[in-house]
C-alpha cells in the first residue's frame, strides 16, 4: 500500500486535532512540540472542513509563545566585517605632514582656456596599432612610456608634471596614491594609481608602478589613446593583431600578439 493511498480523501478524514501535522522521516509516534500545528493554520483547515473556529491574532499568547520557541532554536548569525580586518597603513611615514597643495603650480590666467589646436591634434591622434600591447587575460593597453612621449611632444619636457596629492596608502596588499596632472599651469585631471604588492623588497619599483598607473588614468581626460576604452575598437584590434593560444606544456590558454 503506497503512501499516496493513505492520504485523506475528504475534509472529514483530516484528523488535525488528534494528531500533529509535520513532515518528518521519524516514526509516527514521535511528536516533537516544535512541529505542532499553529492555531492560525488550524483555523484555516477548520474553515475548509466547515467547522468554525475562533479567529486568532498576532497578539495571541499561544502564537507568541510558539514563535519565541522556534526563534530560540536558530543560532544568531555572526556578521564579520571584512573591511575591519584590513588595516590602513602608511608605508612611508616621511610623507606625513607634506604640503600636497597644487595652488602654487597653477596659472590663474590659463584656467578654463582650451589648449591650442596643434596641441589637441597631438593628444587626440590615432595610436599606432603596433604599439598596443595585450595582457595574457585579454585587456589591451598602451605602455606607459608612450603616454610620456605624447605629453612631451604636446607640451615639451617641463611643460607638464605629475604631482602627488596624498601619501602612499596600503590596504591589504594594494598600494595606492593620488596624483594630479598639470599641463602648462592648468589642472587637467586627478586619479589614484595602484599596484598589487607581491613582495616588500623593492619600494622604489612599487612606488613607480603606482605613479605610472596614475599617469595613464589622468591621460584619459586629455583624449590620449581614448580608443583603448572603446570595446568596438578593442574587439577589432584583437581580431587583427592578437590570437588566443594554448600552452602545450600546461594547457593554459592566453592572449598574445601575432
Amino acid at each position: 500500500m503506497s503512501w499516496i493511498s493513505r492520504l485523506p480523501r475528504t475534509s472529514n478524514q483530516l484528523s488535525y486535532k488528534s494528531k500533529p501535522l509535520y513532515w518528518t522521516s521519524r516514526p509516527l509516534s514521535y511528536t516533537p512540540s516544535l512541529h505542532k500545528i499553529s492555531p492560525r493554520f488550524e483555523t484555516t483547515i477548520s474553515n475548509l472542513s466547515g467547522t468554525k473556529q475562533p479567529e486568532t491574532t498576532l497578539d495571541d499568547p499561544e502564537i507568541l509563545s510558539e514563535y519565541s520557541t522556534l526563534k530560540s532554536t536558530f543560532p544568531k548569525p555572526t556578521i564579520t566585517s571584512q573591511t575591519s580586518q584590513v588595516q590602513h597603513i602608511v608605508p612611508f611615514p616621511e610623507e606625513l605632514g607634506t604640503d600636497y597643495s597644487i595652488t602654487k603650480f597653477l596659472n590663474s590666467e590659463n584656467i578654463g582656456k582650451p589648449f591650442s589646436k596643434e596641441i589637441c591634434d597631438i593628444l587626440t591622434e590615432n595610436i599606432n596599432p603596433a604599439e598596443i600591447e595585450i595582457k595574457p587575460d585579454g585587456p589591451v593597453y598602451l605602455p606607459e612610456i608612450r603616454y610620456r612621449k605624447i605629453l612631451n611632444r604636446a607640451f615639451s619636457p617641463g611643460g607638464w608634471f605629475l604631482i602627488p596629492r596624498t601619501p602612499h596608502s596600503l590596504h591589504g596588499n594594494i598600494l595606492s596614491r593620488e596624483y594630479s596632472l598639470i599641463c602648462l599651469g592648468r589642472f587637467v585631471s586627478q586619479a589614484r594609481g595602484f599596484s598589487i604588492i607581491q613582495s616588500y623588497g623593492n619600494y622604489g619599483l612599487m612606488s613607480e608602478t603606482v605613479r605610472s598607473n596614475a599617469l595613464m588614468r589622468c591621460c584619459k581626460d586629455l583624449g590620449i589613446a581614448s580608443d583603448l576604452w572603446d570595446n568596438t575598437f578593442i574587439f577589432k584590434w584583437r581580431r587583427e593583431f592578437a590570437q588566443f593560444k594554448t600552452d602545450p606544456t600546461t594547457g593554459r590558454k592566453f592572449w598574445a600578439k601575432k
